[in-house]
């Protein structure tokens, strides 16, 4: 028990894939002198790493998905509401991949999607799904409209974006094949809680309980 005072998000799922079971990732609103972003174990809520200075007020969704082939498990973003140098993208372990200059995502709720063939998300940028980190587009036209939901609602393991705009509800769906077959995501306790807790407020991107590429076939 950390004791770290109130969270804007938390992430529950396989994050690091190298450990046995799941582990919590917490972003805390409340100033600490330490440990303001860190990752813990699910079941005994053992600190596993910490950010090591003091945060003020970690804001917002955050982000927690595999959007870099190049690392094992989930990446992390997370940082201060008013201090943009200090936000930060994290591997599974704690190390510090990217920071706000060459991170391109600005705000403190990236958004991400299992759109291709490939076993880890694409990023969102200006409303298009990109491969990281090349950030090359893997789709020519923009998703249109405000994002609502980001969830696997046709079964095959890639996810739908739902949008909404002037009066309208879209779904988006890829037209890139799946080169394995799985069990749809919504099948997954810890991944249909996280979409449904995103119907009521932020909305943070679901997490499996299990590391896909663990389960590939």
């Amino acid at each position: 028990e950390q004791k770290l005072g109130h969270p804007d998000h938390v992430y529950v799922g396989d994050i690091d894939p190298s450990r046995e079971g799941l582990e919590v990732y917490f972003g805390m609103e409340t100033g600490n002198p330490q440990n303001g972003m860190c990752l813990v174990d699910g079941k005994t809520g053992k600190l596993l790493w910490g950010h090591d200075k003091r945060t003020y007020h970690i804001h917002s969704s955050g982000m927690a998905s595999d959007i870099d082939p190049n690392e094992p498990g989930t990446e992390l973003w997370s940082g201060e509401e008013n201090y943009p140098e200090e936000r930060f993208l994290r591997n599974a372990k704690g190390k510090v991949l990217d920071k706000p200059a060459k991170f391109p995502v600005k705000d403190l709720a990236p958004r991400s999607v299992w759109w291709t063939g490939a076993l880890q998300r694409s990023l969102i940028l200006d409303s298009k799904p990109v491969a990281y980190p090349s950030l090359e587009p893997v789709v020519d036209t923009p998703f249109e409209g405000s994002i609502s939901l980001i969830a696997d609602l046709y079964g095959d393991w890639r996810e739908e974006v739902v949008t909404s705009l002037n009066g309208e509800i879209r779904i988006y769906s890829t037209v890139f094949p799946a080169q394995d077959r799985r069990t749809m995501l919504l099948h997954d306790p810890n991944y249909r809680a996280t979409v449904i807790e995103g119907t009521m407020g932020y909305r943070q991107i679901p997490l499996p309980s299990l590391d896909l590429k663990k389960t590939a076939r």
